[in-house]
């Protein structure tokens, strides 16, 4: 069973991809003060909320890149390489999120007038 793409998976993808340890990241300015044991906890069970914003700031992502349970980890990897495209991936998870609503309710009312 695949673990879930919570957001300290997300940390742990984002410090990856910044090629720092968490020895290295802990200690770099505009990272949140913390230890690597917290770190470690952190990317393990998720960020705390009151840590969210600063470290999507470090990271030059919105806080929802860190928070939404349908960002996958192929669109974090690209906002990570690309954070100009955020804006535009967010309006199209939105759209598909509207379009999977509207199919349901669609095939809803199918269902009820068979």
């Amino acid at each position: 069973m695949e673990q879930e793409f919570h957001s300290g998976r997300r940390l742990a993808l984002l410090r990856e991809l910044k090629s720092l340890s968490q020895k290295e990241i802990v200690v770099t300015q505009g990272f949140p003060k913390t230890s690597v044991r917290n770190l470690q906890r952190w990317e393990r069970q998720g960020i705390p909320r009151n840590h969210i914003q600063a470290i999507a700031q470090f990271f030059e992502v919105g806080p929802w890149v860190l928070l939404d349970p349908n960002v996958e980890e192929t669109q974090l990897r690209t906002l990570a390489l690309h954070p100009e495209l955020q804006d535009w991936i967010q309006q199209q998870m939105v759209r598909a999120i509207f379009q999977d609503t509207v199919d349901r309710a669609a095939s809803s009312i199918k269902l009820e007038s068979v």
